[in-house]
């Protein structure tokens, strides 16, 4: 049957579009300019071709006034595949409201989380927005929609959580970020609870964007961070090899490596690396490069280096390493 023997496919047919229109070619176009892709962009770049399968695309708010303006409720939330390996994945939409969230679209994300932990899937948020909308927390009854589930249960580590800080995210993308056991960063983007202005109104302080979260103060003080990308692509690429080292969840072991470079026996050059006085500070990943196939580094603060890496085709390990001893 064909649109225009049955009306309402004709119907459907227009919300889909409108749903993935997003915020409009204003919008689009915005993002664009910024050097940033959009939600929709973000997940078909980093998923196997032709694996996304979304859910609640034709959500909407729930506020009368507010729903013809809220495609998708400002989330892109499904399921797809990254290497074959099945994901719960979810997206902030900043060309709707700026990428601030309302009631559904945080249950949308809430519940595919909730349905990749519960199947045993690895669960990826592309954070991009600025938090709950005002008007969808006001009072006791909007804040309890904004919270964690009460019912499901507490963040366990039995399934891994990857958040991406791909623009300015206050709010809502910060607390997934600080749940989160690998957080990626992209250069200019910005990760705080919220923004200067609030700071400024609360305290009285002053502070710029970055200097209040930037890729910087993650990096040198808080910590939070683990890998820093040059761009929405970079950032994509660093979660899909992340990936490439864990299990899907705590039940499963990592699968070994189909493909990898023959092991190359350089262990003499050790004697020159490793200087006689022990006083005097090396570089750790000289050492790292001898001995695993290939490796990549995870900021911890100023204190300590996570390394995540694989010894030839066994599974991959991770080893924590004291920053000084990179000096």
């Amino acid at each position: 049957m064909t649109e225009s023997e049955n009306p309402e496919l004709k119907i459907l047919a227009e919300k889909t579009q409108k749903a993935l229109e997003m915020g409009g070619k204003e919008k689009v176009k915005k993002q664009h300019g910024l050097g940033r892709l959009t939600a929709r962009e973000r997940i078909q770049k980093l998923l196997d071709k032709n694996t996304f399968y979304e859910m609640g695309q034709l959500a909407h708010s729930d506020l009368p006034e507010a729903q013809t303006k809220t495609p998708a409720d400002g989330k892109v939330c499904g399921f797809g595949e990254i290497n074959g390996q099945k994901v719960g994945i979810s997206a902030d939409d900043a060309t709707v409201m700026a990428g601030a969230g309302g009631r559904i679209g945080y249950q949308k994300e809430f519940k595919t989380h909730q349905y990749a932990h519960k199947k045993g899937f690895p669960s990826i948020h592309l954070g991009d927005g600025g938090g709950a909308r005002i008007p969808d927390i006001m009072g006791a009854t909007g804040m309890m929609t904004f919270t964690y589930d009460v019912l499901s249960e507490p963040r366990d580590r039995k399934t891994p959580l990857i958040t991406a800080i791909m623009g300015e995210c206050y709010g809502g993308p910060t607390w997934k970020a600080a749940n989160s056991d690998i957080v990626i960063q992209v250069k200019g983007a910005i990760m705080a609870v919220s923004g200067p202005p609030v700071l400024e109104a609360a305290t009285g302080e002053k502070l710029s964007p970055e200097d209040l979260g930037g890729w910087r103060v993650h990096a040198e003080k808080s910590g939070i961070t683990d890998l820093f990308a040059e761009d929405d692509e970079d950032c994509l690429r660093l979660i899909r090899k992340v990936l490439s080292y864990l299990p899907a969840n705590y039940k499963e072991c990592p699968a070994p490596a189909t493909e990898f470079e023959n092991p190359q026996f350089k262990q003499e050059r050790l004697l020159q690396i490793i200087p006689q006085d022990a006083r005097i500070a090396y570089d750790m990943h000289d050492i790292l490069n001898m001995v695993t196939e290939w490796h990549i580094a995870i900021w911890w603060g100023q204190i300590w280096e996570l390394i995540l890496c694989w010894l030839g085709p066994m599974p991959r390990f991770r080893l924590w390493l004291p920053k000084w001893l990179s000096m």
